[in-house]
C-alpha cells in the first residue's frame, strides 16, 4: 500500500495518495515512515497545519529515521518556521549525511532566510555527492546571483539543463538569473518553458509577471533596484533605507539653515521623494498596466488582479473627486481626494497569497482610514477646519506607519 502511495505521490495524485496513507494507518497507527509520507502529501495540498501535526508524530514515532525528520523540516520550510526547519534538516543530515536530497532543502532554508554563502555551500556539500542534482545545482546558481557571481551562476545552470532540459525549475532559475542582467526578453522565453513543463509553479509565475512589466522603461528600472536589493544582507538593506532617509533629512535641514544650497538640495530631495513613491506604488501601478495586456491578465495571479482592481478604483476615484473640485470650487472634493490618494498604498496590501484572500490587519487599516477621510471630508462641507487637519495628520501618520512597519518587516533578519 504504500508502494501505491509513493506512485500516487510521483503522478502529483496527492488526494488519493492521501486516503492510501490514511488506510495503511488505520491497520498500522505506529509505522513512522507512513506518517511522514502522509505529511508530505498534506503539505503539497497547502494543509499546513495537518502537515505539521502528522510530521511531528512520525518523529515521534521514528526519532532515528531520516526521513521523517526531513518530512518535518520540508513542512516547517513551508510554514516558514526556518529556525526549526533548520534544526530538522541538519538531524537528517547527521542521520543520513549521504542523502543529496538533505543538503539541497538546508540550501533552499538557507535562501530563505537570505543567507547566500551558506546556502551556496550547502549546495556545494550536496552536489559532492552528486554532481548532478538538479535541486543542488538550482540553489547553487541562485546562491550565486544573489553574491552577484552571474557567470558562475549561468555556468551552473547550464550544467543543470544539460543534465535535464525538461527540468522546469532550471528554466525559471534561468529566467530570473536574465532578469538580474537586465535581459527581459530572454527571461520570458525561460519563464513560458517552466510553465509550459509545470504550469503550477509559483516561481515561474512571478517572474513571468516580472519580465513582462520590464518591457516598460520606468518599471525596468524598478525592477533593476529591487534585484540589486535583493543581493543585499538583511542589515546591509537596513542601513541603506534608513541611512538614505537620515541623510535626505540632514540635507533638508541644511538646505534651510544655508539658503544658497536650496536650489541643490531640493532636486536631490524631489527625486528622493518620487522614487520612494514609485517603489511603493510601481507594482500595483504596472500590475494594472497589464491587464489591458491579454497575456498579461493571464498570468497575473488573482491577488495580484484583486490589488489592481482595487488600486485603480482608488486612484480613479481620486482623480474624479479631485476633477469634481475643480469643476465646482468644491474644497471638500478636494479633501476626499488627497485622503484617496493616501490610501493608495495601504490599499494593495490587503490581499494575501494566491487566492486573493483579505489581510485583515491590513484591511482594518485601510478601514480606518477611509473613515477618518469620511470625517475629515464632512468636516471640510461644514468648515470645521481644526478636525479636517486633525484627520489628515492622522492619516498621514497611518501612512508613514504603514510603509515604514512594511519596509521594516521586509527586511527582517530570519534567523536559521
Amino acid at each position: 500500500m504504500i508502494q501505491r502511495a509513493q506512485l500516487l505521490m510521483q503522478q502529483s495524485r496527492y488526494d488519493l495518495a492521501e486516503q492510501e496513507l490514511r488506510r495503511l494507518l488505520g491497520d498500522h497507527p505506529e509505522a513512522a515512515p507512513a506518517h511522514a509520507m502522509l505529511a508530505h502529501s498534506l503539505m503539497l495540498q497547502q494543509k499546513g497545519k495537518e502537515a505539521e501535526d502528522c510530521a511531528l508524530r512520525a518523529v515521534q514515532l521514528g526519532p532515528e529515521e531520516s526521513y521523517c525528520h526531513f518530512t518535518l523540516a520540508l513542512v516547517k520550510a513551508q510554514n516558514e518556521d526556518l529556525q526549526q526547519a533548520r534544526q530538522a534538516v541538519e538531524e537528517a543530515i547527521r542521520l543520513d549525511p549521504e542523502v543529496t536530497d538533505y543538503f539541497g532543502l538546508r540550501a533552499s532554508i538557507f535562501l530563505a532566510a537570505q543567507h547566500w554563502q551558506e546556502a551556496l555551500d550547502s549546495a556545494d556539500e550536496g552536489l559532492a555527492h552528486d554532481p548532478a542534482h538538479q535541486g543542488c545545482l538550482n540553489n547553487r546558481a541562485t546562491a550565486l546571483v544573489k553574491l552577484n557571481r552571474h557567470e558562475e551562476a549561468h555556468q551552473t545552470i547550464a550544467d543543470a539543463l544539460r543534465e535535464d532540459p525538461e527540468d522546469e525549475s532550471t528554466h525559471a532559475n534561468l529566467g530570473w538569473t536574465y532578469l538580474h542582467k537586465g535581459k527581459h526578453r530572454e527571461a520570458l522565453e525561460h519563464f513560458s518553458e517552466a510553465l509550459r513543463l509545470d504550469p503550477n509553479l509559483s516561481w515561474a509565475h512571478q517572474g513571468l509577471v516580472e519580465a513582462l512589466k520590464a518591457r516598460y522603461l520606468v518599471y525596468r528600472w524598478v525592477l533593476r533596484f529591487f534585484l540589486w536589493m535583493s543581493t543585499l544582507s538583511p542589515r546591509a538593506r537596513i542601513g541603506l533605507v534608513v541611512g538614505t532617509y537620515l541623510t535626505v533629512r540632514v540635507m533638508n535641514a541644511a538646505a534651510g539653515e544655508y539658503p544658497q544650497i536650496a536650489p541643490y538640495v531640493l532636486p536631490v530631495i524631489i527625486a528622493y521623494t518620487l522614487f520612494v513613491l514609485l517603489t511603493w506604488i510601481a507594482t500595483p501601478l504596472f500590475n494594472l498596466l497589464l491587464l489591458s495586456n491579454h497575456y498579461g491578465r493571464h498570468a497575473l495571479s488573482q491577488t495580484q488582479r484583486a490589488q489592481s482592481y482595487l488600486f485603480g478604483a482608488m486612484l480613479l476615484g481620486a482623480l474624479c473627486c479631485a476633477a469634481v473640485g475643480a469643476l465646482g470650487h468644491n474644497s471638500a472634493a478636494y479633501v476626499l481626494a488627497f485622503h484617496m490618494l493616501l490610501l493608495v498604498i495601504p490599499s494593495a496590501g490587503i490581499f494575501c497569497g494566491d487566492e486573493a484572500r483579505i489581510y485583515w490587519r491590513g484591511f482594518s487599516l485601510v478601514l480606518g482610514m477611509a473613515m477618518v477621510a469620511a470625517v475629515a471630508t464632512g468636516a471640510m462641507a461644514i468648515e470645521v477646519r481644526e478636525v479636517v487637519t486633525i484627520c489628515t495628520i492622522v492619516n498621514l501618520l497611518a501612512l508613514v506607519l504603514y510603509t515604514w512597519l512594511g519596509a521594516l518587516l521586509g527586511l527582517r533578519i530570519q534567523k536559521v
